[in-house]
């Protein structure tokens, strides 16, 4: 397994796939891989070639399984306090963009999610919603902004 660091990339080396290649002039062994480079990008299951030459240009080949992980969860960045108007029919809304501020992941954010979308007259007053944000590897981060709730409308 390789993980996916926090720019989204990781690399894997001839050590971490050799399992113990010998050679009669073992201090002049080449070890070559077919791909050693991985990204968000990357499939999880990738095969590796890794090649080993020897001073006479003997060579051998095997094939590894490496998977690529992301382990890295995102970072839900939240709006401190946000502020709704009910609207004449007592009702007001938010998206997760109200709450939002640069929410962040090294690969990719799939989802953003916030508890509590609508509104009506029970909700007057200040109430914590929070902001769920899930990434392509279904980590998840949580963040919460102060929502307050007014009602202006005068009563008729």
């Amino acid at each position: 397994n390789v993980f996916l660091d926090a720019n989204g990339d990781a690399r894997v080396r001839s050590r971490d796939i050799d399992a113990g290649t010998t050679d009669n002039c073992q201090a002049s062994l080449n070890f070559k891989l077919s791909n050693n480079d991985f990204t968000c990008a990357s499939p999880t299951t990738n095969f590796v070639t890794m090649t080993v030459t020897d001073a006479g240009n003997n060579d051998v080949e095997c094939i590894s399984q490496v998977t690529v992980l992301d382990n890295l969860a995102p970072e839900a960045q939240c709006a401190l306090t946000h502020a709704i108007v009910l609207d004449g029919d007592g009702r007001g809304s938010l998206t997760f963009q109200d709450l939002d501020r640069n929410s962040d992941d090294n690969c990719a954010i799939r989802t953003r999610e916030a508890s509590t979308s609508s509104f009506g007259c029970n909700d007057v007053g200040q109430k914590d919603i929070t902001l769920t944000v899930t990434d392509t590897s279904g980590l998840t981060d949580s963040c919460e902004t102060k929502v307050t709730i007014f009602d202006d409308t005068t009563p008729l």
